[in-house]
């Protein structure tokens, strides 16, 4: 038996499964309709795409195929990303093509806004904002990367900035001393 992400279980024997129906899901993928022709055929198979919403069709060796390559994230294709293709804006951003992402623009999408789409594990909403708590734009890890409802003030907050300054001073200094750590947490308490 494997369990998938999900929950469900199903008989897994030899490097195959030994049938899938409606209602099984492979990460963001639910199978809808399974169509079993012959009992040797290689079954078509209707999913719905919970990331995107699409609804494609898969045999089921290519269903199994990115669900063994993607586990959790088994999708479409909408969260395919074209290779080298990321780029540096005038802004100082980086810019990915993605074509099939819900929240591309012309086939493009910012790294950040796609970044947290896959930690939300759902496409950004209308009027949300991924903002990079540090001000480094190009530092697009899950740590520095915080979601707005509303458009938010320029800037980073005092508290991040201090942070970061004091994760750069221990990462230059090879002896943390005890004044320099003193110093640190007494400027934090101020906040």
């Amino acid at each position: 038996m494997r369990t998938l992400g999900c929950g469900w279980k199903i008989t897994y024997l030899g490097g195959k499964f030994l049938h899938i129906d409606a209602g099984q899901k492979f990460g963001f993928l639910e199978v809808l309709y399974a169509c079993h022709s012959t009992p040797r055929s290689n079954p078509v198979l209707l999913c719905r795409c919970n990331f995107c919403g699409r609804e494609v069709f898969f045999n089921k060796k290519e269903l199994l195929n990115r669900f063994d390559n993607y586990g959790d994230l088994t999708f479409c294709k909408c969260l395919y990303v074209k290779p080298d293709s990321r780029r540096l804006t005038t802004k100082g951003y980086i810019r990915m093509t993605a074509p099939y992402h819900p929240n591309s623009s012309d086939g493009r999408i910012l790294e950040h806004r796609y970044n947290m789409s896959i930690k939300l594990r759902r496409p950004l909403k209308p009027g949300e904002i991924v903002h990079h708590r540090y001000g480094d734009r190009q530092d697009n890890d899950a740590e520095n990367l915080v979601l707005w409802s509303k458009p938010h003030p320029v800037g980073i907050s005092s508290y991040d900035s201090l942070k970061k300054c004091m994760n750069l001073l221990t990462s230059y200094i090879n002896i943390y001393t005890k004044e320099i750590k003193d110093y640190c947490r007494k400027i934090l308490s101020m906040y």
